[in-house]
């Protein structure tokens, strides 16, 4: 199995924000020395609930200070800005990385972020598409062109400097699971990330895109490349005994309970234009409950000593995972204990799987 970190960066108001990014970012150096595959960092903007607003400037601080691990993105919301300027950033740091470099798409979901880069949420999943399809063109064409609803690259472009991977980096689009969202990977030959509900709702979404990737003429072949690569988003909280590890993360979960609600409901929902106003509506009466759960919450994911640790990770691997992507620090946790938390499954997990 492969195991990579994941750096949401979040920022309690105990925590100085340069603090913040000092510690997430030895963190994904940490995980090269423990010996992890990959270290992933999200992207957010204008809340506390993630203040990496440009995860390929933090992954290009990580690069120059490692040798061995890949480092990604999980995932840019390339809906934001212009989709050019991310396969550029991308291929420059592929280059100064020797080909170290994942990249994850997502169209977002905060309505902040929208709205401070004034764009209207509700043509998020359209933008998302045409920002795919120019990186992917950008990565992979000379004299490039594109016109789109959204984005356009009306004059031909031929992007510098070029990649070190071959036909691009490895690319993923993170997905809760959404059909036209699956159909959309599986076309462009894209693989994807997402939370792991149960074996059952897993193996549907592989069939799924399974389906959908046959349906674009995708090779056996190919569609096996593509479904080993998926991976399954966790947190994780080991300590020696399950006691500590099932009151230490405690205030942490639920600092990060209440900031993924207020991620996603601005104050002033009210005054918003109708049209944007029901998207987010819809989203924040599906949102999840998990984490408002505690101990449910610590049930279902990678909690506990290391035994119960190995046998979480096995679950996921029975389930058809190789590959699992895990938050080890979140809501203010203590850095040097979320530092032992990895240790630990360093030493005592992942060899296990390996």
């Amino acid at each position: 199995m492969k195991f990579t970190t994941f750096s949401l960066v979040q920022a309690p108001s105990t925590i100085p924000d340069p603090e913040v990014l000092r510690n997430e970012a030895d963190l994904m150096i940490f995980a090269d020395e423990l010996g992890f595959d990959a270290a992933w960092a999200a992207e957010h903007h204008f809340h506390h609930y993630c203040i990496d607003p440009d995860p390929l400037q933090l992954a290009t601080y990580v690069a120059a200070r490692t040798k061995r691990i890949r480092i990604g993105t999980a995932a840019n919301v390339v809906t934001l800005i212009h989709p050019m300027r991310i396969a550029e950033q991308a291929a420059m740091l592929d280059c100064l990385s020797g080909g170290r470099v994942d990249i994850g798409f997502a169209k977002g979901y905060g309505p902040r972020e929208f709205s401070g880069y004034g764009a209207n949420i509700a043509d998020g999943a359209e933008r998302l598409k045409e920002a795919v399809d120019i990186i992917l063109g950008a990565w992979t064409k000379e004299n490039f062109t594109f016109k789109g609803k959204h984005f356009s690259v009306p004059y031909p472009v031929t992007l510098r400097p070029r990649l070190v991977q071959k036909p691009h980096p490895r690319a993923f689009i993170a997905t809760g699971g959404t059909p036209d969202t699956l159909e959309f990977a599986a076309s462009r030959g894209l693989s994807f990330y997402v939370s792991y509900q149960s074996r059952t709702h897993f193996q549907g979404l592989k069939k799924m895109y399974e389906d959908f990737a046959r349906k674009a003429g995708k090779s056996e072949a190919e569609i096996k490349r593509l479904t080993d690569q998926i991976l399954v988003m966790q947190t994780s909280y080991v300590a020696p005994t399950e006691k500590q590890s099932y009151d230490d993360p405690k205030d942490a979960v639920a600092w990060m309970a209440k900031a993924v609600r207020s991620v996603n409901t601005p104050e002033d929902l009210d005054t918003w234009p109708e049209d944007q106003k029901k998207v987010v509506q819809a989203r924040v009466a599906t949102l999840a409950q998990g984490y408002e759960n505690y101990d449910n919450y610590w049930k279902a994911f990678v909690y506990g000593d290391p035994g119960r640790a190995i046998e979480r990770i096995q679950r996921l691997k029975d389930a058809g995972f190789e590959n699992v992507i895990i938050g080890f620090s979140f809501g203010g946790l203590p850095y040097d204990k979320v530092r032992k938390s990895m240790r630990l499954f360093a030493e005592k997990v992942m060899p296990k799987f390996k």
